[in-house]
């Protein structure tokens, strides 16, 4: 994904007339945006109450040598958190390039 983020950057530096602060800020909330994405996709759903609802946490877990573990929660209001951020870039991005959203 990385790569998808720096190609758009590109694009837009080059084939664009929008400012080249606007374009790296876009692209540094994407990336920040995948990376969050990335915690939530790749690490594990756990429930303190398995039969019941609304406990469900994701354990980011990272092992270091050397060091000891880091464990950090997600919770369901960060993802929620991180879905109104999506949504806002969404709409910075539909405003910075309005031709993106022609069908």
């Amino acid at each position: 994904m990385v790569k998808r983020i720096s190609l758009l950057q590109k694009l837009l530096n080059d084939r664009s007339n929008l400012n080249n602060n606007d374009i790296n800020n876009l692209c540094d909330e994407l990336d920040e945006i995948r990376k969050k994405r990335n915690l939530i996709a790749h690490n594990p759903i756990v429930s303190t109450k398995p039969n019941g609802s609304g406990t469900e946490e994701i354990l980011v877990i990272r092992y270091k040598p050397d060091t000891t573990s880091c464990v950090n929660k997600i919770t369901k209001e960060d993802v929620a958190k991180l879905v109104v951020q999506t949504n806002k870039l969404i709409k910075r991005f539909a405003s910075l390039v309005p031709d993106s959203t022609k069908t």
